[in-house]
């Protein structure tokens, strides 16, 4: 009994934690800055192994397409948020070299455009980019003299 338990424990002292992580999905890694359609994707699949004998699986297939397109889509949506997030982070790092209100500008009208626009963004994200806002407000307060 006590192997089974050093087993189910990874070998470690917190294997039971680690375990719990691994099974929520929730082991540390970023999660990215949109919502993650892994559970959509799974009842999708679900529902494509039971309907697949009533349809003769067409069904299925109909399923998996869909599914298909949410990863297809969710992958879209992410990649441009990290592109959208890396210009955003670099406009704030060009103005700091060159003081040019540009800079400022555009994080505040493409952060805007993107908290209106990304519905699929998580609550981390939205904070970030509420925080760089805040940021390009502060900085638009200096120059108005405010």
């Amino acid at each position: 009994m006590g192997r089974v338990a050093d087993w189910l424990n990874g070998g470690d002292p917190d294997g039971p934690a680690k375990v719990k992580a691994w099974l929520t999905g929730n082991d540390g890694r970023p999660e990215g800055y949109t919502y993650s359609v892994s559970i959509l994707v799974t009842g999708l699949m679900v529902v494509a192994i039971v309907v697949y004998q009533f349809t003769n699986g067409y069904g299925s297939i109909i399923a998996l397409v869909v599914a298909l397109l949410a990863m297809v889509g969710r992958h879209l949506l992410e990649a441009q948020s990290r592109r959208d997030f890396a210009a955003l982070h670099e406009a704030q790092s060009q103005f700091g070299r060159t003081r040019n209100q540009d800079y400022v500008r555009y994080i505040r009208l493409r952060g805007e455009s993107m908290l209106r626009d990304n519905r699929a963004l998580r609550p981390q994200s939205r904070a970030q980019i509420r925080g760089l806002l805040e940021w390009a407000e502060q900085r638009e307060k200096k120059v108005s003299g405010a």
